[in-house]
């Protein structure tokens, strides 16, 4: 009997002008009519705190949350959807927003600096909804929820323990009558009431799983009585033969593989497709990232791909049968349906899919420091490099490559500005590399350098060091003493150095650095000027402001012989050298270098920069040097702002400009707003006690202002 099906609608009318949900609205939605009374409830409040919706896999806290946007767009200006599965794709989908707020033509460095600067927007906005679809664990939102703003948050996750972090919402399956209705909507209407009854409860009410039967049984062109005995079949079946269901709901296994198995006996590619998907992040899997790569896949499954009929058909189908939603350019799958599509294979399958999504992953994750154009794919195959790496991890398959790309995914979260991610797989990287390059070997040494990277950011300087002299030994007996290499580690490791307070040793790491740069490069390369900027920097600290400025000064020439007058990174040095000449009571020139650099700096960055904050943090300072404190406390609240946009409330940049506040309001004899900057400052050191405030804010590239 053919089923009738409704078209799911198009673009939402009257939608807020920022809006990003992935999904249409489902027309089957069903039931959930007092979570969503109980949810509004909670958000209603003047201080409304997040909500969460907590319930296992297939019951629907997606579908949910969606519902509610849709059923509230008019109450927002914003509704921005999140996916929450890491801290990196949280950090993503945030900083995307950045452009669509147009906060004040701001630049950024990272997408963390856009993703604090979208926080820091909505503490000052109404009317907006922000959805983190499939949290793991509170401690992953901590840094990304914006305190005490007036906006509203829904939170999904299988994790039931919220408790701290806002209202949970608890979402179990359906009532029995909601599942009837269900399927009499989604079949255009029952007439096998008992047999509706006994599938419903056979399914448990699970709505992933309901919405699977329903699907099958509408192409398939069943009975609800036939699909029930299919299903009774199967399951007699999986039971003779010992058939564990996995982690997953067992009524989701079951009617899975009944659809599943459809799929095979119409389009073998199709069914194959499924099983490739269940090894990729299961959100926005880009056809392009396939399509480039098709000739890593089997071969039947390579021509689909690249052929469009053949790839409509393929689509068309996993679609119908409820298995994958499709655009125009990408398709997505369940996390269930993911993990039971592997599942499903033995151990000698499951290694060769893996290895072969992982190479997929990798052709569209070609990552060069050097190259910015390379960053946003990278971002955009970020979340399925980082899984299919894992896989290929876990089944034990393809070590080198394995380790090749840890270590790539590492040094890129590294330059984005997600130390923790990366930190976790440089760990990784450095424990296999031992087994698949050799211990001392130059790939050894390049992850152990980016890890003690990764470390210092953390404040883990004692790590760091230690992890940067292995590096140092390891090249040191590949290339020798006087290996540029070598000298760009001792570069990275004399920053720890000045940072644990060791700064006789750091001087004689940059001093040893520009000696072999120099029997490398030609006297100007802008290299030595770097170094010759980090060992002016450590002169300064040491007080030797003498040779400071006879090191800055000549890294300020090679800088403007390489770049022109205006480049930021003569800005970079012009502080430094600023810095010395402050020093030295010459506040004339010292002002007119840091005001050189703040030109440069607007020309290249505007108005909202942490190179801006820098640079007005220096002129006030040496304002209040000079009792200045009137003029000093207006560039004081421009940095304070800039850097709280940037980094956040508790950075220790922050901290720095409210100590600097605080110093110019008691100047200027106004007391209780220098007593207000002065407790913020306590707060966050008590808060901080045991643990760096946040990341260090050393550049990249080691050049130190």
């Amino acid at each position: 009997m053919t089923r009738m099906m409704k078209t799911p609608p198009g673009k939402p009318i009257g939608q807020p002008a920022v809006w990003n949900l992935p999904q249409r609205r489902n027309i089957h939605f069903t039931g959930r009519q007092q979570v969503l009374r109980d949810i509004e409830q909670g958000l209603s409040h003047s201080h409304p705190v997040p909500q969460i919706l907590a319930g296992g896999g297939g019951c629907g806290k997606t579908a949910l949350a969606v519902e509610y946007a849709y059923v509230h767009k008019d109450k927002y200006d914003i509704v921005w959807w999140v996916r929450a599965e890491t801290p990196s794709t949280i950090t993503a989908d945030l900083a995307s927003l950045a452009g669509k707020l147009a906060t004040s033509g701001q630049m950024f460095d990272t997408p963390r600096q856009a993703c604090n600067a979208v926080l820091h927007q909505l503490r000052k906005r109404k009317r907006w909804l922000l959805i983190f679809d499939n949290a793991r664990d509170p401690e992953d939102l901590r840094s990304f929820l914006p305190p005490h703003s007036p906006g509203h948050v829904l939170i999904t996750s299988v994790n039931p323990h919220w408790q701290s972090a806002g209202k949970l919402q608890p979402v179990d399956s359906w009532t029995r009558e909601e599942s009837i209705a269900f399927l009499d909507a989604r079949l255009g209407g029952i007439d096998e009431a008992h047999a509706a009854r006994q599938l419903a409860a056979a399914l448990g009410d699970l709505p992933l799983a309901m919405e699977q039967a329903a699907a099958c049984i509408a192409q398939a062109d069943l009975s609800i009585g036939e699909y029930l005995r299919d299903y009774e079949n199967l399951w007699a079946e999986m039971l003779g033969r010992g058939k564990a269901m996995g982690a997953y709901p067992a009524h989701v296994a079951m009617t899975w593989e009944l659809s599943l198995r459809r799929i095979e006996s119409l389009n073998p590619t199709a069914a194959q497709l499924l099983t490739l998907c269940g090894f990729f992040s299961p959100d926005h899997i880009p056809l392009s990232m396939l399509e480039t790569a098709a000739s890593e896949l089997p071969a039947e499954l390579g021509f689909s791909i690249v052929h469009e009929p053949a790839r409509v058909e393929m689509l068309n189908l996993v679609e119908r049968f409820s298995m994958a939603k499709t655009g125009r350019d990408s398709l997505s799958i369940h996390g269930v349906i993911a993990a039971m599509a592997q599942d499903r294979l033995d151990p000698v399958e499951r290694g060769k899919w893996a290895a072969i999504a992982m190479r997929i992953a990798s052709t569209s994750f070609a990552f060069d420091s050097q190259n910015p154009q390379s960053w946003q794919a990278c971002a955009e195959a970020l979340p399925h490099a980082l899984v299919t790496t894992l896989y290929a991890k876990n089944a034990q398959v393809a070590a080198g490559d394995v380790v090749d790309m840890l270590s790539r995914i590492g040094r890129f979260l590294l330059k984005q500005g997600n130390y923790g991610e990366a930190r976790s797989l440089l760990e990784m990287a450095h424990e296999l590399v031992a087994k698949t390059h050799g211990a001392r070997s130059p790939v050894a040494a390049d992850i152990a350098n980016n890890l003690a990277r990764v470390r210092h950011r953390l404040g883990d300087l004692a790590g760091a060091s230690a992890l940067y002299d292995r590096a140092l030994e390891i090249d040191r007996a590949n290339y020798g003493d006087d290996d540029p290499h070598l000298a760009t580690v001792a570069n990275n490791s004399a920053m720890t150095l000045v940072e644990l307070g060791r700064l006789p040793e750091a001087r004689e790491r940059f001093e040893w650095a520009i000696g072999v740069y120099r029997k490398s490069y030609v006297n100007d390369n802008p290299k030595i000027a770097s170094v010759m900027n980090n060992l002016g920097f450590v002169l300064l600290q040491m007080k030797d402001y003498a040779n400071a400025r006879h090191w800055l000064e000549q890294s300020l020439a090679i800088s403007e012989s390489n770049f022109g007058a205006n480049h930021p990174q003569v800005a970079c040095v012009a502080v430094n050298l600023g810095g010395a000449l402050r020093a030295q009571k010459n506040h004339p020139a010292a002002r007119t270098l840091f005001e050189r650099a703040m030109k440069i700096d607007q020309a290249a960055f505007g108005n909202h920069h942490p190179a801006i904050a820098r640079d007005l943090l220096n002129l006030a300072q040496l304002l209040s040097d000079r009792e200045k404190y009137d003029e000093a406390v207006p560039l004081l609240e421009r940095a304070l702002d800039i850097t709280e946009t940037s980094f956040g409330p508790e950075h220790r940049e922050t901290v720095l400009c409210l100590k600097e506040l605080g110093r110019a309001l008691k100047g200027a004899g106004d007391t209780g707003r220098a007593v207000d900057c002065m407790m913020r400052v306590s707060k966050i050191m008590a808060k901080s006690t045991g643990r760096r405030a946040n990341e260090t804010v050393v550049g990249d590239e080691g050049m130190l202002a």
